[in-house]
This record gives structure tokens, C-alpha cells and sequence, in this order.
């Protein structure tokens, strides 16, 4: 059995084009707001954590068959963009930002769930 946990929004997009620190400011909090960061991050990071929780105990149940049926592996693919490692954010600085948290959301969950139900999970 094999879970793909891929989710990805781009959120809020404001290009750093202005060299005067001060007219950056104000591109970057007139076009990006703390509920579009919030609403990023909830899409990209929070369902794939959740979405992983929520099939585990079906994961497991498919290693384990009851009656004759065959045992399969249980997988868990976690996906995030390339954008999450790169180091230009390309005006794209809560997609950038969030990308790298799927990775790190996906580290500690793959201690636990290899480690207690013993589900493989790839990043």
C-alpha cells in the first residue's frame, strides 16, 4: 500500500525588484499578508502531516492481513517543490519558506513511524 502525501499552493507572490530597503518593505506587506502565509502553510505542510496520521493504522492493518491474504509494505511518499532548497525565492517567499517545512515536518515523522507501526516513509 503506498500514500502519497503532495500538496502545494504558491501563496502570496511579491518580486524584491526595488534596491531601496524601504520601498521593499512596502511591496513585500502591501502583497503578502499573515492569513495568506497561514492559509500556505496549512495547505502545503499541515495535510501532508495530517494526511500521513490519519493512514496509519490502515498502513499497518495492510502488513498485517487477517485470514490468508497476502502482507504488503506500507509506504508513505511525502512530496515538496525543489523551491523549498533554492536559494532565490523567485518572489515567492511563503511558497519558498513552507516548501523547506515539508521536509522538516517529514524528518521526525519518519523517526516515529518507522520506528512504532514500522511504515516506510520517503521524502
Amino acid at each position: 500500500m503506498v500514500i502519497v502525501a503532495n500538496a502545494g499552493v504558491s501563496g502570496p507572490k511579491a518580486e524584491p525588484d526595488q534596491e531601496d530597503a524601504g520601498e521593499l518593505k512596502d511591496k513585500l506587506w502591501q502583497n503578502e499578508t499573515v492569513e495568506q502565509w497561514n492559509e500556505t502553510y496549512s495547505t502545503d505542510v499541515t495535510s501532508v502531516y495530517f494526511t500521513t496520521v490519519a493512514f496509519l493504522p490502515l498502513l499497518q492493518a495492510s502488513m498485517k492481513p487477517k485470514g490468508p491474504g497476502e502482507k504488503f509494505s506500507a509506504n508513505v511518499i511525502t512530496t515538496s517543490s525543489m523551491s523549498g532548497i533554492m536559494r532565490h525565492a523567485q518572489g515567492h517567499f511563503a511558497y519558498v519558506e513552507i516548501e523547506s517545512r515539508v521536509e522538516n515536518i517529514s524528518l521526525p515523522l519518519l523517526v516515529t513511524v518507522t520506528t512504532q507501526p514500522r511504515v516506510q516513509l520517503y521524502i
